[in-house]
C-alpha cells in the first residue's frame, strides 16, 4: 500500500468515525453538516463529501437529502432499525431536523404533507 493510500484510508476512517460520534443517542442518524463532520474528524468538508460518497457506494450509509430545505440526514446502516428506516425515507417526499435533532419524514397524501416517521 502507498503512502497516498493508507491516507486517504486513515482520513476514511476519521470521517466514519466521526459520523458515529456525531450520531444521534440511538446511533441511527447522523444530522451533522459536513463542516462539523470536518472539525469532528480533522479533515476538510470536501474530503467528507467524498468519504460520504464512498460510504454511500460501499452501503456503509444512507444519504437523504431534502432540495427544498437546508437539510440531510445520514442513516447508519449497520443499526438494526436502519432497514425500516430507509424504506420509510425512499418513501417519503421531504425531510426535517427539529431543533432538539430529532428526525422527521414527510410524503404527500391527497395533496397534504403527512409524517411518516417522528
Amino acid at each position: 500500500m502507498t503512502v497516498t493510500a493508507l491516507r486517504r484510508l486513515t482520513k476514511y476512517n476519521r470521517v466514519l468515525l466521526a459520523l458515529y460520534w456525531l450520531a444521534d443517542d440511538e446511533g441511527l442518524i447522523c444530522a451533522a453538516t459536513n463542516a462539523g463532520i470536518a472539525r469532528a474528524a480533522g479533515v476538510s468538508a470536501a474530503t467528507v463529501g467524498n468519504c460520504l460518497r464512498n460510504l454511500e457506494s460501499e452501503g456503509t450509509v444512507a444519504v437523504y437529502a431534502d432540495k427544498g430545505l437546508p437539510c440531510r440526514v445520514i442513516v447508519l446502516l449497520d443499526h438494526p432499525e436502519a432497514a425500516t428506516l430507509v424504506r420509510k425515507a425512499e418513501k417519503a417526499r421531504r425531510c426535517a431536523i427539529g431543533p432538539d435533532r430529532s428526525f422527521k419524514l414527510y410524503t404527500t397524501f391527497h395533496g397534504r404533507l403527512v409524517k411518516v416517521l417522528a
